[in-house]
């Protein structure tokens, strides 16, 4: 007597007919979500697009933005204009007031001075008094300077006085070694000579040199005397530097 087998195909084909629609139904509901899915134009954040807004008129990968992200761009650049469609960004993003800071206009006419419809007398006591300070304080400087150069001009005097005597005294042996028969009285003149020779160009030369460096301080003087320098100090913290002509001496006018 022979086996046999029965094998129930319907069950079978109703199982794989079962996962397939299931399969079908879950790739429909993940590209229902991956649909829905869209990238924020600021963060480059991928988020659903309930979640998301179109500020302003720009499409494609563009168009979608966290409302977070929008307004934290438009503070720290300052408005809520957008810069690819030069449109508004809306609806309630606002933008930080701007600080503009006062300019100051100054007007010279007549020889009066207005800054910002107020009269500037240039004579007052107080300005004069500022200007004299700072004028003070630019002699300091300047007499430190001048001190630094007089000293690195003493030093280079003193070089160059040890090398003519050095100088000196090599000749002066030279006129005692090669004129030995001679009397004293041709050596001390013969001697006289030469120093005379070596020792006129070099007081020539001391002398321009000496000429050339008080011209020099003349003209650095000349250029802190005319202008005095006052700072004014405003309520507001602004600062305003000018020049005043310093008075001139009633000897001046004799």
């Amino acid at each position: 007597m022979g086996d046999h087998v029965a094998v129930d195909v319907g069950e079978l084909v109703a199982s794989r007919v079962g996962e397939a629609a299931g399969l079908l139904s879950g790739g429909k509901e993940e590209m229902k979500a991956l649909a829905g899915m869209v990238e924020c134009r600021i963060c480059q954040e991928e988020d659903l697009a309930k979640n998301l807004e179109s500020p302003c008129a720009c499409s494609g990968s563009l168009k979608y933005a966290h409302r977070e992200c929008v307004q934290r761009w438009c503070n720290e650049k300052g408005d809520i204009i957008c810069e690819i469609c030069h449109e508004s960004y809306k609806p309630g993003y606002t933008a930080p007031t701007q600080v503009h800071h006062d300019e100051t206009t100054i007007e010279i006419s007549g020889g009066d001075w207005t800054i910002s419809g107020n009269r500037l007398d240039l004579h007052d006591p107080r300005i004069l008094a500022m200007a004299a300070a700072q004028h003070r304080l630019l002699e300091d400087e300047y007499d430190e300077y001048t001190a630094t150069n007089n000293n690195a001009a003493v030093f280079c005097r003193s070089i160059f006085l040890i090398l003519m005597a050095l100088l000196l005294l090599r000749h002066t042996l030279t006129i005692t070694n090669s004129d030995d028969e001679d009397d004293a009285s041709a050596i001390f003149s013969l001697f006289l000579l030469r120093a005379a020779g070596f020792l006129l160009p070099c007081y020539i030369m001391a002398w321009a040199i000496s000429i050339m460096q008080r011209q020099r301080q003349r003209q650095e003087e000349a250029m802190l005397l005319p202008t005095e320098v006052a700072i004014i100090l405003h309520p507001d913290g602004r600062t305003m530097q000018f020049a005043v002509a310093p008075a001139e001496s009633p000897a001046s006018h004799q």
